[in-house]
């Protein structure tokens, strides 16, 4: 590592200790992060001439000693998260803790031009900060679906959005708003500031954030280093093939694993089975959480397509385990809140295809909480870009 990287690890840990202590001396974060009580001086000297934190007043000490405290200036700063999904983007405000004060979304209607989308993006980002001028918005994240060429700053392919990956997203964004912009993958944004905002971490262990929604993909923290790849693209599981005769994909590929177990192709897989004379479904029925609520009421158009979407998911995760060997994996995103019996079915599918002492070793979970994890995830990750870039002092 060079001596930048350090700089921002440095950061990134008293803003975690911020976080979970709410109110530090400079002293009591230097015991608590082994740092240089001079290095803590001019970090937290350097937020606070960038508006990311405030002093306090005085505290108590040990031995009755008095000092200044610091915490985060949560009062004034915010971050903007976006999340750009096929069919809606959603944006949420949050304050340094990760708490999300406003979030709003919006459908798209497709297909859908990649200057439309922009400008869609752009317009409702500055409605968000016109609504709140009271607030300092340091920074912008967006989630995108597909995966994100971070030296050309674009996407490389987006399955439902023809386009985009010839358009320079970063750039546009960039240029149109005020307010700095980076770009994440959303797998890689839910899987990272899962391991940021955790109480207790597993700087050890290799965890897999799966996001499975109208897209499916990865995030791969090893030992709590995102794992992105030369190009950006590693944990791009949504592209493994499945069936090399199945439909050519946006990527190139054929077969590939998302367009069998993506909540559209869950969607799309029920409507045809209707138009060829299945069951007699309503086509007021044809809407995920009409489908949900089928599925937990056992009816069995629901359960056949749900349980098959759940065994597509289980083959690609077998390949999952054998490639990254991982401890952890959580589903996440649209498919997670069909429960336990969608996990059942992928664990079925996962103990068919993988040697039983290394996948009953892997705790398979899904995500149980009930706010948008990738958008949570891109409102954590604009604090993390304060800290690369240290624009606001510029």
């Amino acid at each position: 590592m060079n001596l930048e990287d350090v700089q921002n690890m440095n950061r990134a840990l008293i803003i975690r200790s911020l976080r979970r202590n709410k109110v530090w001396s400079r002293a009591e974060l230097a015991n608590a992060t082994g740092l240089k009580q001079a290095t803590i001086g001019n970090i937290i000297n350097d937020f606070i001439h960038w508006g990311l934190v405030v002093e306090t007043g005085m505290i108590g000490g040990k031995k009755g000693r008095r000092s200044i405290g610091v915490a985060l200036n949560n009062k004034a700063v915010r971050v903007i998260g976006v999340r750009l999904e096929r069919h809606y983007i959603k944006i949420g405000l949050f304050d340094l803790l990760g708490t999300a004060e406003q979030v709003e979304e919006q459908a798209l209607k497709i297909p859908l031009d990649s200057e439309t989308l922009v400008a869609k993006i752009v317009d409702s980002t500055q409605a968000m900060m016109a609504r709140f001028p009271y607030y300092k918005v340091m920074s912008i994240g967006v989630a995108i679906p597909g995966p994100y060429l971070r030296a050309e700053g674009r996407m490389a392919w987006a399955t439902e959005l023809p386009g985009m990956g010839r358009l320079p997203l970063q750039t546009k964004l960039s240029t149109a708003l005020t307010v700095p912009v980076f770009l994440e993958h959303d797998a890689k944004a839910a899987a990272l500031a899962k391991w940021w905002l955790a109480q207790k971490h597993e700087e050890n262990k290799t965890v897999v954030y799966l996001t499975v929604g109208q897209g499916v993909g990865a995030g791969v923290v090893i030992d709590g280093n995102l794992l992105r790849g030369d190009y950006g693209i590693a944990g791009e599981i949504g592209h493994l093939t499945i069936d090399f005769n199945g439909p050519r994909c946006e990527c190139g590929n054929c077969g590939c694993l998302e367009l069998y177990c993506s909540s559209i192709a869950l969607l799309r897989y029920i409507q045809n089975k209707r138009l060829l004379g299945g069951a007699r479904i309503p086509q007021e029925e044809l809407a995920l959480d009409k489908v949900r609520e089928a599925f937990q009421r056992d009816e069995a158009w629901a359960q056949e397509a749900v349980r098959q979407s759940a065994q597509y998911l289980g083959i690609g995760l077998a390949s999952v385990i054998n490639a990254y060997g991982p401890s952890k994996i959580i589903i996440g995103d649209e498919m997670s809140s069909f429960g336990n019996g969608y996990l059942e079915a992928i664990m079925a599918a996962i103990g068919d295809r993988v040697k039983p002492h290394i996948w009953k070793a892997v705790r398979i979970e899904l995500e149980t909480s009930d706010h948008d994890e990738i958008l949570a995830g891109v409102g954590a990750l604009a604090v993390g870009q304060i800290l690369r870039e240290g624009f606001m002092g510029s």
